[in-house]
C-alpha cells in the first residue's frame, strides 16, 4: 500500500521534483508519510503542473530563497495532520487528491475582478505588471513595494521557486484591456489635434518605429542606461528597455527629433498621484548638439503640463504640419510658467544618460 502512495505520489507532485528532493534527502517521502507536511514550495509545485496551459514562464529570478521572501508561506493545506491520517478519512488516495485539488485550486485561485480594479486604480501597479510581463531586469528590486505586494495578493503572478515567476494569461488579457481604456481616454481628450499618436510604453517597437510629424503622447518610458551597457550591446539580452530586439530597431533620430514626446502625468489617465513613483509631468524634446551629436534624452521637468493650457496651444495650432513649430510654441508657452513653481526652461532639463 505505502509503495503504491508512493507512486501515486510521485506522479502527483512531478518525477522530476521528488527526484531532486530524494537527491538531497533520501527519506524524503517516508518523512510526509510519517508527519512532515507539505511545505509551500510542495504546493507551488503543484500548481506549477496544474496551469501550464493557462500561464506561462518569465525569465529565472531565483535567487535561492525567492518564494520565501517575496511571497510568504502559502497557507499549508494538511497543517496538524499526517498524510496517513488525511488519505484513511479522504477515502483513499484519489480522496485525498480531489482534496488536494480543490484546496489549491481555492487558495492560488486569480482575483480578476481585485486585479482589474488594482490596475485600473494604480499607477505603479499597472507599471510593474508591464515590466513583469515583458521580464525587466532590475523588478526584483520593487518586492517591498506595496504596489507589487498587491500584484501579488491577487495571484496575478505566482513566484516559483523552480522557474521564477509564473504570469496568468487572464490577467495579462486584463492589463491589456485597462490600457486599451486608458489609451481612448487620452484619444478622446485630444480628438481635435489631428497629429497626435497615443504610444502607452513609448519604446513598443511595433507602435514606436517609423514615426514622423507626430505629437507622441506616452503613458511610460523606460530609461536608457548607456553608461551601463553601452551603446552597441544587445538590449534584448539584458532585458531593457525594448520588448523585441536591439536599440537599432527604433531609429532614436526620427522617434525624439522628428516628432515631440509628451510623457503624460498618470493624473491625465484617471491615477491617484499622492503616492505614485511615476507622478511628474515630462515633456521629451530632443535636439541636437552643435557638433552634430544627437542628445539622446533631454527631459523638461514639468508639473502640470497640460493644467498650463498647453493643449490650447495645440488646439490653436492644430492645422500645422511640422512639429517643429508646434514645439516652438510648446517652449515658448514653457518659458512663460512662473518661476515660483516651476524653473525656466534653459535651467529645468537635464539628461538621464549623465545621471
Amino acid at each position: 500500500m505505502i509503495s503504491n502512495i508512493n507512486k501515486e505520489l510521485f506522479r502527483y507532485i512531478g518525477y522530476q521534483y521528488i527526484a531532486e528532493k530524494l537527491r538531497g534527502n533520501p527519506n524524503y517521502i517516508n518523512n510526509l508519510l510519517n508527519g512532515i507536511y507539505f511545505n509551500s514550495d510542495d504546493i507551488m509545485r503543484l500548481e506549477l503542473e496544474k496551469r501550464k496551459s493557462q500561464a506561462f514562464c518569465q525569465k529565472s529570478w531565483y535567487h535561492g530563497d525567492l518564494f520565501k521572501r517575496i511571497y510568504g508561506p502559502v497557507k499549508t493545506l494538511i497543517a496538524e495532520k499526517t498524510l496517513k491520517d488525511l488519505i484513511a478519512r479522504s477515502g483513499g488516495i484519489q480522496g485525498l487528491y480531489l482534496i488536494f485539488e480543490q484546496s489549491i485550486k481555492k487558495e492560488l485561485e486569480f482575483d480578476s475582478l481585485n486585479f482589474k480594479n488594482l490596475l485600473e486604480n494604480n499607477f505603479n501597479a499597472l507599471i510593474y505588471f508591464y515590466q513583469i510581463y515583458h521580464g525587466r531586469d532590475g523588478i526584483l528590486e520593487k518586492i517591498k513595494d506595496d504596489a507589487f505586494g498587491k500584484i501579488l495578493e491577487t495571484n496575478a503572478v505566482l513566484p516559483s521557486p523552480p522557474v521564477g515567476l509564473l504570469v496568468s494569461q487572464q490577467a495579462i488579457d486584463i492589463f491589456k484591456d485597462v490600457i486599451k481604456n486608458k489609451e481612448q481616454l487620452i484619444r478622446q481628450k485630444f480628438k481635435n489635434i489631428s497629429n497626435i499618436e497615443v504610444i502607452p510604453f513609448l519604446y513598443e517597437y511595433d507602435n514606436s518605429k517609423n514615426l514622423t510629424n507626430k505629437i507622441i503622447m506616452t503613458f511610460y518610458a523606460e530609461e536608457r542606461d548607456f553608461e551601463k551597457y553601452g551603446k552597441d550591446s544587445n538590449l534584448k539580452e539584458w532585458g531593457q528597455p525594448f520588448s523585441s530586439g536591439t536599440e537599432y530597431d527604433i531609429d532614436e533620430n526620427i522617434l525624439l527629433n522628428d516628432n515631440i514626446v509628451l510623457l503624460l502625468s498618470p493624473a491625465e489617465l484617471g491615477y491617484n498621484i499622492d503616492n505614485c513613483k511615476f507622478e511628474e509631468y515630462n515633456c521629451q524634446i530632443s535636439s541636437v548638439s552643435k557638433s552634430g551629436r544627437t542628445e539622446w534624452w533631454d527631459i523638461i521637468k514639468i508639473k502640470p503640463l497640460i493644467d498650463c493650457n498647453v493643449n490650447v496651444e495645440f488646439n490653436v495650432n492644430n492645422n500645422l504640419k511640422l512639429p517643429t513649430e508646434v514645439k516652438n510654441n510648446l517652449i515658448k508657452k514653457i518659458r512663460e510658467m512662473p518661476t515660483d513653481d516651476y524653473k525656466p526652461l534653459e535651467n529645468a532639463y537635464y539628461k538621464i544618460k549623465n545621471r
